[in-house]
């Protein structure tokens, strides 16, 4: 016999009770009683019960799923029949490499850089290298919003370059939450570590300017493992030192400096000097005499490396 719906959630609903009965009576008490309630409905119209409901459960999500198609269908077939895609247009490769040129020129203006995007975006550049230097290029000409926007609507997989990049600008800028925001969003890349001296000098500033020391070790330790392939010049050095010098790190400073294998043979670059500077002026005017040697031998080996250079040009 056919139940109606009425008597199906009456069913349904006393059905529920019981079994939420029987099982207070299997977790804290007597089961005696336990009869009384299975005499309510055989085991014949529990399943018939059963397959009702569920019966009645698909009908309802066949005509819910139905009506769901038929409204993506048409949301389809509009924009088939009133979409208008611009055709793609591919940049030619000697236009690519006058762009790169355009983006490298420290002459470029921040309009004609927006220009430049607005072609690469039309143009449906695959290249991220060359987002990366537009993102470069828009920071060099104090647009970092500009920037951190070529950032957001990119639609390729950016690289640790194009995160060092926006780190390095908001380092600069004292921004420390927004850098560490991406540092954050740059772990989710499959190779995250560094593999460039100005990669590891931006973590590195990163770290110090956050006060993250162990990062800073981590760090330090995972370049000196790859010193032969990264080969760090002097603002990695310098950066280092300066850190040491601020934390009273000495020990770590003299093996540093006597090491004949550490220190770039190549004279510092002039951006560097203030850094180095500082480092011996604290080193010289400390009141222990093995910090003042310390500052003596640095500078001894920034004056050779100068003197090597001067020699063989």
């Amino acid at each position: 016999m056919l139940l109606t719906r009425p008597c199906l959630l009456q069913r349904a609903r006393l059905l529920l009770r019981l079994r939420a009965r029987q099982s207070c009576v299997r977790l804290y008490g007597s089961s005696r009683k336990r009869s009384w309630f299975d005499r309510f409905l055989t085991p014949k119209e529990e399943q018939e019960l059963y397959f009702n409901i569920t019966s009645t459960f698909r009908d309802y999500l066949q005509k819910q799923s139905t009506k769901s198609a038929k409204s993506y269908s048409n949301i389809i077939e509009q924009v088939i029949l009133t979409g208008h895609t611009a055709p793609a247009t591919t940049i030619p490769f000697h236009r690519l490499n006058a762009i790169k040129q355009q983006l490298d020129d420290p002459s470029t203006t921040v309009s004609e850089l927006e220009s430049l995007w607005r072609e690469m975006n039309k143009g449906q550049v695959s290249s991220v290298a060359m987002y990366n230097r537009l993102i470069r290029a828009f920071i060099r000409c104090d647009a970092l919003s500009t920037a951190e926007k070529v950032f957001q609507q990119l639609k390729l997989m950016p690289t640790t370059r194009t995160f060092t990049y926006l780190i390095d600008a908001h380092v600069k800028a004292g921004n420390v939450d927004k850098a560490r925001m991406y540092v954050e969003r740059m772990q989710y890349l499959d190779q995250v570590r560094p593999r460039h001296p100005f990669d590891y000098s931006v973590m590195l500033r990163y770290y110090i300017q956050a006060e993250e020391p162990h990062a800073v070790d981590l760090l330090w330790n995972d370049l000196q493992h790859h010193v032969d392939t990264i080969k760090p010049g002097w603002s990695l050095y310098a950066y280092y030192m300066d850190w040491l010098v601020t934390r009273g790190q000495f020990k770590a400073l003299e093996r540093l400096i006597s090491s004949s294998s550490q220190l770039p043979s190549t004279p510092p670059p002039r951006q560097m000097l203030p850094v180095l500077d500082r480092i011996i002026n604290t080193l010289l005017t400390s009141s222990s005499a093995n910090e003042q040697t310390l500052g003596q031998a640095l500078r001894r080996r920034i004056n050779d490396s100068i003197d090597t250079t001067s020699s063989k040009s």
